[in-house]
């Protein structure tokens, strides 16, 4: 079990040896290709130097900032926000409410006055059966 164990471990090793040799060849090429890309130098990052006035894509700089600013073209999505909404809507909203309200109102004082008439019906039948 040893050996086998010995055995996947040369192989492993003798294949990540030569997956790092490609991997220096291929990064050799890209370098010869593309100049000193900076990979995994640590040298940290370097800051241009940068002499007299700097060049500034102003059409970019103005979408960035559209596209950061939190202010640019905001539309409410709360239902708090009652000043965004029409009047009309607000009202419905109103309307609906209070209705609601009404509705929910009347089935109680239905259900308390059936209550109270199964009460006064059970106390009568229960004065009928004292005999």
């Amino acid at each position: 079990l040893k050996c086998v164990e010995e055995k996947a471990l040369m192989a492993a090793e003798a294949e990540l040896e030569a997956a790092e040799a490609q991997l220096g060849k291929l990064v050799a090429q890209a370098a010869t290709r593309f100049g000193d890309l900076g990979g995994d130098d640590d040298e940290g990052e370097k800051v241009p130097a940068v002499a007299g006035e700097v060049r500034v894509d102003e059409d970019e700089a103005d979408r960035l900032e559209a596209a950061v600013d939190p202010s640019a073209h905001r539309e409410s999505k709360g239902s708090k926000n009652t000043s965004a909404l029409n009047a009309k809507v607000v009202s419905r909203n109103q309307w609906e409410k209070a209705h609601s309200k009404e509705a929910r109102d009347r089935e109680n004082e239905s259900k308390a006055r059936d209550a109270r008439r199964a009460e006064a019906r059970d106390i009568k039948q229960g004065a009928a059966d004292v005999a």
